[in-house]
């Protein structure tokens, strides 16, 4: 990512409570800054002729499980965030993905097969809407 540093100044670094390695265990700070970008206006360009490899260290299947929960905690805190400083469209994605998810489950439960995945994103969204006001 690069951005021009007058942008930093207009909406500010990234978050530090959804950057990995945070207090709250939450990653999505990448996400909520160019959405911040976005809402300012700032034209937004994807390049995909521009190649770059980035080792994770993710090894195995828990590795990258559990970096899923800590996305999932992002998005809850990131949901937060905006909600409540009024922002209508991320409460439109808020509740979209929490219907979408809640119906899942409901119809899973109804025909007998495991809810888990459902159960567990909308716990992580919701401990990471909680933990964005906790200390």
């Amino acid at each position: 990512m690069a951005v021009r540093n007058d942008l930093l100044r207009a909406i500010g670094d990234f978050d530090p409570l959804n950057c990995p390695g945070s207090s709250k265990d939450a990653v999505f700070e990448d996400i909520d800054f160019i959405y911040r970008a976005f809402k300012k206006g700032t034209r937004i360009e994807y390049r995909p002729d521009i190649l770059l490899y980035h080792n994770h260290g993710r090894r195995s299947d828990s590795d990258v499980a559990n970096l899923g929960r800590k996305y999932a905690r992002g998005r809850g805190s990131f949901y937060a965030k905006h909600i409540v400083r009024g922002d209508l469209m991320v409460l439109k994605m808020a509740y979209w993905e929490v219907r979408s998810t809640s119906l899942s489950l409901a119809k899973n439960l109804l025909t007998g097969k495991p809810v888990r995945e459902e159960w567990e994103l909308i716990s992580f969204l919701f401990a990471g809407a909680v933990t964005r006001f906790t200390r």
